[in-house]
């Protein structure tokens, strides 16, 4: 799957980030259709239908959406289990990525997150 104009979700708990990570999206043509910027609102958006709906094909997901950590994680494995068909993203400030994710880039290279979404 080559998602060109990609229909995504963006999960990301900073406000800063998740409106860079849709103008970087956005400007490489792809359309950012939902937002969530908490763990609770993000697993409810996938299992209660609203992805199907809207038709995502891609999900970024911040590693760390509060201090504990690791809710990036849980978020791709619930993924994976229920729409397999849909692609993940991991976006992190450290060098971890998230496993199992069909691609991972750090916070600061994320001008290139629109070429790897090509590349998926």
């Amino acid at each position: 799957m080559s998602p060109k104009e990609a229909r995504i979700f963006v999960v990301e708990d900073d406000k800063y980030y998740q409106d860079g990570i849709k103008q970087v999206l956005e400007k490489a043509g792809h359309k950012v259709v939902l937002t969530s910027n908490e763990f609770f609102d993000a697993l409810g958006k996938i299992r209660g239908g609203e992805v199907d709906k809207l038709g995502i094909q891609v999900i970024t997901l911040d590693g760390k959406l509060s201090w504990v950590g690791g809710e990036g994680q849980l978020l791709a494995d619930e993924i994976r289990k229920r729409k397999p068909k849909i692609k993940t993203v991991g976006l992190s400030n450290s060098i971890e990525g998230i496993d199992g994710a069909d691609a991972n880039v750090s916070k600061r290279e994320m001008d290139r997150l629109g070429e790897i979404i090509d590349n998926l």
